[in-house]
């Protein structure tokens, strides 16, 4: 009877133990799913050449723009999100950034901010468009860069530009998103093997027109994803003289095999100013 009896209690032992095995595999199922993958990511600042000085707001340099509080506050509400992100937290929700961010961007205006603040809200909105993909994020970048920023001397143009470079153009294994639009260009190792190096032509926001130049050593299949501003209604983008779909406020999207010296080229319709991006 004890032998039969040890033998019940260990098969008991024996379900409990991998029902809690099986309640902790799920539960590591779950806590991995609520958390995203990121949907391209920022390149290394030693891969980025910028070919000419980021174009930065016309604004007083010299003015002294005091803490704003309030920025702060709510900033770092946001930043909160942003570490749990990182951390992979079980209660992170994208969701519920991406509300955070709405109510946040609809009282924030980044001529009002100094340049630690702005920053700051460069970098959550930089990481919101690594996880979604949303050229909602950084066209509030570039509205960032043109008139947020006001560096005041070479070394903090310098931290910007640092700060600046890694997301102008954001990777997903060879995939490539065009984000921001300035001189620069890109050089990486394809997956497949051989060199590539994508480069942009543009006097961007002066000009609507840009040229991405494609060079590689072999021919290489890459998805291009290319952000239509959101005001940028009638814009083409034509590669290889072939005409994309360019929805405002999306991303045209190009997927292609890419041979040495193919172009594309943009066209967005003229704006009157800076300030209204």
């Amino acid at each position: 009877m004890m032998l039969l009896f040890l033998k019940q209690s260990l098969n008991i032992l024996m379900k409990q133990i991998l029902f809690l095995l099986i309640l902790t595999f799920f539960a590591s199922c779950t806590q991995k799913k609520s958390v995203p993958e990121l949907d391209s990511e920022k390149v290394q600042r030693n891969q980025i050449k910028l070919v000419d000085r980021l174009k930065m707001s016309n604004g007083d340099s010299n003015m002294v723009y005091e803490q704003n509080m309030d920025a702060e506050q709510e900033f770092n509400q946001l930043k909160n999100f942003q570490d749990k992100y990182f951390k992979k937290s079980v209660d992170f929700s994208i969701k519920n950034f991406e509300n955070e961010w709405q109510r946040v961007n609809a009282v924030t205006d980044v001529s009002d901010l100094n340049n630690d603040e702005a920053k700051t809200w460069f970098e959550i909105n930089g990481t919101l468009l690594q996880i979604t993909g949303k050229a909602q994020y950084a066209e509030k970048m570039e509205d960032i860069i043109l008139n947020g920023f006001r560096p005041r001397n070479e070394i903090e143009y310098k931290e910007i530009e640092d700060l600046v470079a890694p997301y102008i153009f954001t990777k997903n294994v060879d995939h490539i998103h065009i984000n921001l639009y300035t001189p620069a260009e890109i050089e990486y190792e394809h997956t497949l093997h051989g060199k590539v190096k994508i480069w942009q032509e543009t006097d961007f926001p002066d000009s609507g027109d840009i040229v991405i130049n494609f060079s590689m050593e072999k021919n290489r299949y890459i998805e291009v994803f290319v952000r239509i501003p959101d005001w940028a209604h009638g814009a083409t983008v034509t590669a290889v003289g072939v005409k994309y779909p360019a929805p405002p406020g999306e991303y045209a999207f190009i997927a292609k095999k890419w041979h040495e010296g193919d172009t594309v080229r943009i066209h967005f319709p003229k704006k009157s100013s800076v300030a209204e991006m």
